[in-house]
């Protein structure tokens, strides 16, 4: 199954990337980086755990959520290339998500 998880910028990116791979155990894989949703000049990547396969894509800036959004559609709805099990936007700045992190002090 595909997820997919939409960022502001290069900052949530790294984060998010890291804290996936860290607290989830997902993989960073090379062999699954071709053909990968991507807004021109930002970044994305892959990952891996098991069957499923998770993308963290940055936007470029929350004016472009809606950009990011209408490519995932076109891949998946209008293309029929991929099907995404979720989507999910992250627009928390790292003082949101160090206060998150306190809350959920479960969360590793």
């Amino acid at each position: 199954m595909n997820h997919i998880i939409l960022c502001e910028g290069s900052t949530d990116y790294v984060l998010l990337q890291y804290y996936m791979r860290e607290a989830y155990h997902w993989i960073d894989d090379e062999a699954i980086q071709s053909n990968i949703l991507k807004i021109n000049k930002q970044r994305s990547r892959n990952l891996r755990k098991g069957a499923d396969v998770l993308t963290l894509m940055s936007v470029g800036g929350c004016s472009r959520f809606s950009e990011g959004l209408k490519l995932v559609l076109e891949k998946t709805i209008l293309l029929n290339l991929i099907c995404l099990r979720h989507i999910v936007i992250s627009s928390l700045s790292l003082t949101e998500m160090k206060s998150e992190r306190k809350r959920h002090s479960s969360i590793p």
